[in-house]
């Protein structure tokens, strides 16, 4: 089967950078997440989640499985649900069963999962279509795959700012956000060819943060993935306060969505 193409910048799918840096430990996707208290309307993205999978049986697999918040969502409402990631100090998050694992080769045999869930990861991987082929591989016939990631445009005022102040600081940014590799639109594409049935499901809303803290919070934490060695977080502060003082928020949108496989 052909594969899709997909682009590859190295800083956002390195797994070494991943596992030391980016995700070490869920502190910096802590960070990041905390800047949607501001978020209207707000999506409370677990709901949709145990949504999707209230009726599958048998165990579930959480992979790329993060700070552990659907993993213990899912345990909540009964199901048996294994955290997988390639960072250990993630697994440790998603709390027993849990196993260090690249999602292009799980170590798990056909069929053992009733369900199956990677949210918001797939953009750091090197080959997306391996993963999805590993996804339907796990998943037993007449189970659920759910994905998520985010669109085309998602929170273009957030990259807007740290491209402002990257050039500012005299190193304008080279590459887009890890998003861009995978937006809802290329992975609903893939999707369908290793599902027999992809439904889609569109999130939208609008940030508006009254101070300039948790947008450079955000920002910082994202930075690992840029390669410059420059301070740019002055020259972003000065540019987010010049937008509050005019406008009175900092205002970005949020695009991003599931895919429910079967």
């Amino acid at each position: 089967m052909p594969r899709v193409s997909v682009d590859r910048p190295t800083a956002f799918t390195d797994r070494e950078a991943l596992r030391t840096e980016a995700y070490a430990d869920p502190g910096k996707l802590r960070s990041r997440m905390s800047i949607y208290r501001y978020q209207r309307p707000k999506h409370d993205l677990r709901v949709h989640v145990r949504g999707f999978l209230r009726a599958v049986e048998g165990p579930v697999l959480d992979a790329g499985c993060g700070a552990g918040g659907y993993t213990r969502a899912l345990r909540e409402d009964g199901h048996r649900v294994v955290a997988a990631d390639l960072s250990e100090g993630m697994t440790r998050s998603g709390g027993e069963p849990a196993t260090v694992a690249d999602i292009t080769a799980l170590p798990f045999a056909a069929g053992s999962f009733g369900g199956a869930i990677a949210l918001h990861m797939l953009y750091h991987v090197d080959d997306p279509d391996a993963a999805l082929a590993e996804l339907r591989r796990v998943t037993a016939p007449g189970g659920i795959v759910v994905i998520s990631t985010n669109a085309a445009g998602d929170k273009a005022a957030l990259r807007r700012a740290h491209a402002i102040g990257a050039e500012r600081a005299g190193t304008p940014l080279t590459t887009d956000g890890p998003s861009a590799r995978f937006p809802l639109d290329l992975a609903q594409t893939m999707g369908a060819r290793h599902f027999d049935s992809v439904q889609r499901h569109d999130l939208t809303s609008e940030v508006r943060v009254p101070v300039p803290d948790p947008v450079l919070t955000f920002i910082d934490s994202t930075r690992s993935w840029y390669g410059t060695g420059v301070d740019v977080m002055p020259h972003i502060r000065a540019h987010v306060e010049e937008v509050i003082a005019r406008e009175g928020d900092f205002r970005f949108g949020t695009h991003s969505g599931f895919l429910v496989c079967r």
